[in-house]
């Protein structure tokens, strides 16, 4: 009899920790009207996930309906709340997922995420783990999948993110990308610009102190192209330097910059604005490229050439970093191509467009302009080596 219990506990201890060791990962979203985009979502998540706890706001459509529909052979629970704010909605549904699993994974219903072959999810232990965040111009990491265990707290109205009171350690997962899609339903309304920037200002009203809410009400500002609302809080942001992100005082100052030039304001004090930015960040090589763009409109090319031979050595900081990622991949190197073109530097203006060219990636209307510059370097080499030969022919001719 104790021989059979003992092997009923070796059995049990398996089931627990041996057999099914792999760590349970709950689903947690907020949605409202998604009936359009949620299948997508939830489609790209199904087999990375254990279970799941979706929290409806408020929905008039069939986006419960689709959500029950799709996941009846998944394991996990829907909700129905009334809707407050990001912060308070996103916390609420977290405490309802927290029981249900080991780690959390957030999810916006019209976004998805997209695994590489190769993926491999490693053996959950650590606090969090980030995931890249992927849109056409830029990509950047937040925490995505969070242990259950922690006390995880959403804070901000909008523009909403997770933090811990607890020192925490984390990881990234590689091979996974999380895309911003859109076609969601707070996309489609055509007054979300107007109701964001009351939501932050409502915010900024509670909290004067939040320096984030600056930088967001500049940000909304400038996607729903209110230009100078949106300067004027990019400087509201930027007169804080030591407070909060030095990433938002960054992008501010950028911001600034490329904003002026939009609305046509002084060459000067565009160029000012991105050499603000730059000092700011140096580590930040974006504003760089616009810099090499006006000294080459103002001709004043050795300065330019200075430049961009130092930025072309500088470490590469990689796309995960970089706000326009392109400046780094091609923008650099097609500018300081034209300054070499405009100085007559053959050899190095050569070397550039070789490798632009080699890059597979290069839009095709940089392509043709980079073809464009080649054939102008032909012509070059070709006057220069005609040049020589007629030298050369001169000097035997006054030799003899």
């Amino acid at each position: 009899m104790l021989f059979f219990q003992y092997c009923f506990i070796f059995l049990l201890s398996l089931s627990l920790f041996g057999a099914d060791a792999r760590k349970k990962i709950v689903l947690n979203m907020i949605v409202k009207n998604e009936e359009k985009v949620i299948e997508r979502c939830l489609s790209s998540v199904y087999d990375f996930i254990d279970y799941w706890v979706i929290v409806d706001t408020g929905s008039n459509d069939k986006t419960i309906e689709v959500i029950r529909r799709f996941m009846k052979d998944k394991p996990g629970e829907i909700y129905q709340r009334p809707w407050v704010d990001f912060s308070h909605n996103r916390q609420e549904a977290l405490e309802l997922a927290k029981p249900k699993g080991d780690y959390i994974l957030f999810m916006d219903a019209d976004d998805t995420l997209t695994f590489e072959q190769g993926f491999q999810l490693p053996d959950l232990t650590l606090d969090f783990y980030g995931i890249y965040n992927k849109t056409s111009k830029q990509q950047w990491l937040i925490p995505r999948l969070v242990n259950a265990r922690l006390p995880w707290k959403w804070l901000g109205v909008l523009h909403e993110y997770i933090c811990c009171d607890f020192n925490t350690s984390g990881d990234v997962l590689e091979k996974v990308w999380y895309d911003y899609l859109g076609g969601g339903a707070r996309s489609q309304d055509p007054e979300r610009i107007h109701k964001d920037i009351e939501v932050l200002k409502r915010g900024l009203a509670k909290e004067p102190l939040n320096r984030r809410y600056l930088y967001y009400l500049a940000t909304t500002s400038e996607t729903g192209k209110r230009y100078e609302e949106a300067i004027d809080w990019y400087k509201k942001r930027a007169a804080y330097p030591d407070e909060g992100d030095p990433d938002e005082v960054f992008l501010s100052l950028y911001a600034i910059g490329k904003l002026y030039q939009t609305i046509g304001v002084n060459e000067q004090l565009v160029l000012d604005s991105f050499v603000k930015a730059y000092k700011f960040l140096p580590s930040r090589i974006e504003p760089l490229f616009y810099i090499l763009t006006i000294l080459i409109k103002q001709n004043r090319l050795d300065e330019g050439y200075e430049l961009a031979s130092k930025a072309l050595i500088l470490p590469k900081r990689g796309n995960y970093q970089l706000t326009d990622h392109w400046i780094e991949d091609y923008g650099l190197l097609t500018a300081y191509a034209e300054i070499c073109m405009k100085k007559g530097l053959i050899i190095e203006a050569s070397w550039a467009i070789k490798h632009l060219l080699s890059d597979v990636n290069i839009p095709d209307a940089l392509k043709k302009q980079v073809l464009l510059m080649q054939q102008e370097i032909q012509k070059l080499e070709l006057k220069t080596v005609h040049n020589a030969i007629f030298d050369s022919l001169k000097k035997i001719q006054e030799f003899c």
